[in-house]
Order: structure tokens, then C-alpha cells, then sequence
């Protein structure tokens, strides 16, 4: 080994002597050796220069002279260190400082782990927070929704007893009202009788043409059968407007409020229905009345009649 810490101006670093044979080609110069060291810089740390190598030692080469066989040893230059080897050189820790980095770096991974293991705590004491209100949320949901399909379920049964009932009575308010119709129309014929009899009362000629009681209870009769036709047609229209409102087409209010609106409907057709029966009763009490009446007075006219015309036939036979 050779000592490479010599200046480059002394004697035994010049040029390398042959080893006596001329024939062969000078030796090429040695290869400078560079150090490739870079420094690893931690962050927050300061530029140390306390410790830096002052001596560098190199393996030189042998040669062997070809025809004598000895082993030519010679100097060699040393090489030349670089400004960026010599910067590289000083840049080096020293131990302190390595213990010091290992001693933050424990620390800094001692406190992740303190604040990772607290987080982790602060997780899963939310997530137990957070399971519990949602099971409580999800049982008073439960109670809910069974307490809601109780109501609907009991609402249901109501409504449809309800509508079951004003279906009925809408059936029975129906045949009410075509009984109106088919009597409003049938009293068209003792109308016409009527109006008949008048027609042909007014054949009469001269001192016959009396304003007597049978004119006066055909008149009255005339004027009874067309009030009667006018209140059952009336009568009917109103029934057949109830009918129209009786059944909702849908159930969009509240079941309560459907429910009392059903039961007044069902109790105004119920009126309804015993309005028209009594109007049944008074009118066809009225019309027979007046029939009776318009009978006798024409049985008592034609008795009159009967008795002026004899009387007459008797005054003539004499």
C-alpha cells in the first residue's frame, strides 16, 4: 500500500520510470478515484463539520516485467480530490446526532400512536352514540308505523261499514225518486180529464154557461194536479242531486271527516225519503179529496139538471 496523503509536488509522485524495456509503450496513468458519498440531510437538522477523514489509503497495482519475470513496483501519482468530494467529506453526522434523530423519530411515532389510539376511541365511542340513537329511532319508528296501520286498519272497517250503508240508502233513495217520476208523469191523465171536462164545459150555450160549483172544483183540480206534478218533480231533482253527492268519487279528506260527511248525507237522504212519503200521503189525500168533491158537485149538478128539465117537460105537457 502507498501513502496517498502526500503533496503532489514531491519527488517520488513524478512521472512513472519503465522498467527498462523500450520496446513496450508507456503505462497509461491510473484512474482518478472519486468519492460518491452524498450526505443525507434530515429536516431541521444543522450543517456538522465535527468530524471529517484527514487520510485516504489505495491498493496500488503491480507489474510485471515481461522478460526478466521481477515485479516493477513504482509511485503513483495520487489522484487529484475534487471541490465537490472535499464538500461531500464534511458533510457527515456524528453519532450524537443519530441518536438524537432515532430519539425524535420514536417520539413522533410514540405521539401518532397516542393520537391514533385516541381517535380511535373517540370513533368507536360515536359509532356505539350513534348505533344506540339509531335503534332507539328505529323502535319508536316501529311503534309508530304499528300504532298508524292500527288507525288504518280501524278507519278502514268504519269506512266501509259507512259506505256500505249509504250505498243502501242511495238504492232506496233511487227507487224513491223513480217513484216520483213515474206518479209526476201518470197524473197526467186525470189532468187531461180534467182539462177535458173544462174543454167541454165551455160547449155550453146561453144561460147554461154557469160559473157554477163543478167549474170551480175542476178548476181548483186542474190547478192541484199540475202543484203535484210541479213539488214531486222538484222533489226528484233534489233527490237526484243528494244521490250525486252521497258517494265521494275518492276518499282524499280524512277518514273523520269522510265518516261525518257520509252520515249527513245518509241523514238528509233519510229526510229526503220521508219528506217524499208524507208528500205521497198529503197529495194523494188532496187529489182524492178533490176528486170526492168534484164528483158530488157534479152529481149535485146533474140532479139540479135533472130537476129544471123535468119541471120543464111538465110545464110543456100541461
Amino acid at each position: 500500500m502507498e501513502f496517498l496523503g502526500t503533496t503532489q509536488t514531491a519527488s517520488y509522485c513524478g512521472p512513472k520510470k519503465a522498467c527498462g524495456i523500450s520496446v513496450l509503450p508507456p503505462v497509461a496513468p491510473a484512474p482518478v478515484i472519486q468519492e460518491c458519498y452524498q450526505p443525507y440531510y434530515l429536516p431541521g437538522y444543522r450543517y456538522l463539520n465535527s468530524w471529517r477523514p484527514s487520510l485516504f489509503y489505495k491498493v496500488s497495482n503491480t507489474q510485471t516485467c515481461p522478460d526478466e519475470g521481477a515485479t516493477c513496483r513504482s509511485a503513483l501519482r495520487p489522484p487529484t480530490i475534487l471541490p465537490a468530494v472535499r464538500s461531500a467529506l464534511f458533510c457527515r453526522y456524528s453519532p450524537h446526532d443519530w441518536d438524537q434523530s432515532n430519539q425524535l423519530q420514536i417520539r413522533a411515532a410514540e405521539a401518532s400512536r397516542l393520537w391514533a389510539g385516541r381517535l380511535m376511541g373517540d370513533s368507536m365511542r360515536l359509532m356505539q352514540d350513534k348505533d344506540q340513537l339509531t335503534r332507539q329511532m328505529q323502535e319508536g319508528t316501529r311503534r309508530n308505523l304499528g300504532q298508524r296501520l292500527s288507525d288504518i286498519g280501524f278507519w278502514k272497517s268504519e269506512l266501509s261499514y259507512e259506505l256500505e250503508r249509504l250505498l243502501n240508502e242511495n238504492h232506496s233513495l233511487d227507487a224513491v225518486k223513480r217513484r216520483l217520476e213515474c206518479m209526476a208523469e201518470e197524473l197526467n191523465c186525470p189532468l187531461q180529464v180534467a182539462l177535458e171536462c173544462q174543454y167541454q164545459r165551455e160547449k155550453r150555450i146561453g144561460i147554461d154557461l154557469v160559473h157554477d160549483n163543478v167549474e170551480k172544483n175542476l178548476i181548483r183540480e186542474v190547478d192541484l194536479l199540475k202543484c203535484c206534478q210541479e213539488q214531486m218533480r222538484k222533489l226528484a231533482q233534489r233527490i237526484d242531486i243528494q244521490m250525486r253527492v252521497s258517494v265521494p268519487e275518492t276518499w282524499a279528506k280524512f277518514s273523520n271527516d269522510n265518516i261525518r260527511h257520509s252520515q249527513n248525507m245518509r241523514a238528509n237522504s233519510v229526510r229526503l225519503r220521508e219528506e217524499a212519503q208524507n208528500l205521497f200521503d198529503v197529495l194523494l189525500d188532496q187529489m182524492w179529496k178533490q176528486f170526492t168533491n168534484t164528483n158530488l158537485a157534479f152529481n149535485a149538478r146533474i140532479a139540479e139538471v135533472t130537476d129544471v128539465k123535468n119541471k120543464l117537460q111538465t110545464q110543456l105537457a100541461k
